[in-house]
């Protein structure tokens, strides 16, 4: 969303609640999340040549749980302030707009959490057959944990001593 600021006067602020952004999904691509929704709050006030932003971002995304692969929501929630300077930043402001879009999908982009996590009681997936330990006990044969040739033998020795 572009907000038009040309016929703001010096002090002058522009409120809005809980409006609704249309980012475009693109951007997140690369964590692997689609962005189901995104509001805003906050103000824009003119002081002198930069704007002043005060915003609070709440936004659900959806993505892959890190252990267990199951699709699942989350939030990502933030106050954030920015100073536009209008003299020289040509990213945020265009001589009369400001881009809140791009300036909030920056914002979200920075504070994704690394990795998604379905809850926190997260079991995740076996690690010999791959079934999902959320839904109940595996029936493989574990073997791997007890074979006398798994080389982490060697390490549980030294915890021993």
């Amino acid at each position: 969303m572009s907000l038009d600021t040309s016929k703001l006067k010096n002090g002058q602020i522009i409120e809005f609640k809980h409006l609704a952004l249309n980012i475009d999904n693109a951007q997140f691509e690369t964590y692997f999340v689609k962005l189901i929704n995104c509001f805003i709050s906050g103000y824009i006030k003119k002081v002198d040549y930069s704007f002043e932003v005060k915003l609070k971002i709440e936004s659900e995304f959806s993505g892959l749980c890190y252990k267990c692969g199951d699709e699942c929501t989350f939030n990502v929630n933030l106050d954030f302030s920015n100073i536009v300077d209008t003299l020289n930043d040509d990213v945020y402001y265009n001589k009369k707009e400001l881009d809140l879009d791009q300036m909030v999908s920056e914002e979200l982009l920075l504070n994704m959490p690394s990795k998604i996590i379905c809850k926190e009681e997260c079991l995740g997936l076996c690690g010999v057959c791959g079934k999902n330990l959320n839904f109940g006990k595996c029936n493989c044969d574990r073997a791997i944990k007890n074979n006398a040739n798994n080389p982490f033998n060697e390490l549980k020795k030294l915890l021993k001593k």
